[in-house]
C-alpha cells in the first residue's frame, strides 16, 4: 500500500513541480481515473468540434520502451502501469498468450489511448474487448465508487477472444 501511495504522490508532485504535461501518464495515481478520461475526450471533442458523446477510444500497445517515448502523442496520451490479471501480453507477436502458472498478473507495456470519431477499427473475431477497473475488486470500490473505467482492445492472434472471457482476464491500475 505505501509503495503505492508513494508512487501516485512522487506522480503528481513532479507533474505540478514541472508545470508540463507528462508524457506518459500513470492512470493508478488518479483518485478519479474515469474523469481524467473524460476530460481527454473533452479536449478531443473541442479541438476536432465533434460531439463528446459520439466519440470511442481506440487503443493500442506501443512497441517503443518507456525510456524511449519522449514526446507525447499528437491525439490522446500514453499510461503505464496497467497490470493484466490471467493472461500476459507477449511482444514479438503483439498479442495476448497464457501466463505461466505462477505469473497471474503481470505489467502491459505502455498503452496509446485514442479518442476517435470513426466507427470502431477493430475486428472482434481477434481483438479481446478486456474490461480496465481500478482495483481488483471486480464489483463497485470504496465509497461505492464505479470499479470499472473502460474497455482496452487487446489483439489475440491465436487464440479467440471467447478464452480469455472465460478466463476472465481483465486489467487493474492497482493491484493488491
Amino acid at each position: 500500500y505505501m509503495d503505492d501511495l508513494n508512487q501516485r504522490v512522487n506522480f503528481l508532485s513532479n507533474w505540478v513541480k514541472s508545470g508540463k504535461r507528462p508524457v506518459v501518464f500513470k492512470l493508478g495515481a488518479f483518485y478519479h481515473p474515469e474523469e481524467f478520461l473524460t476530460a481527454v475526450l473533452q479536449v478531443y471533442a473541442r479541438k476536432h468540434q465533434t460531439p463528446f458523446d459520439s466519440l470511442i477510444w481506440v487503443t493500442n500497445v506501443v512497441e517503443k520502451e518507456r525510456d524511449q517515448i519522449v514526446e507525447r502523442p499528437e491525439e490522446g496520451i500514453y499510461v503505464e502501469n496497467l497490470f493484466l490479471e490471467g493472461a500476459k501480453w507477449q511482444k514479438e507477436s503483439n498479442s495476448l498468450v497464457e501466463c505461466g502458472q505462477i505469473e497471474l498478473i503481470s505489467t502491459m507495456p505502455v498503452m496509446h489511448l485514442m479518442p476517435s470519431k470513426e466507427k470502431s477499427p477493430y475486428d472482434m473475431t481477434k481483438t479481446y474487448e478486456c474490461p480496465m477497473y481500478r482495483t481488483q475488486n471486480r464489483g463497485s470500490g470504496a465509497l461505492g465508487l464505479p470499479n470499472y473505467i473502460m474497455s482496452l482492445f487487446l489483439p489475440c492472434d491465436k487464440i479467440l477472444p471467447d478464452h480469455w472471457i472465460q478466463r476472465s482476464v481483465a486489467v487493474f491500475i492497482t493491484v493488491e
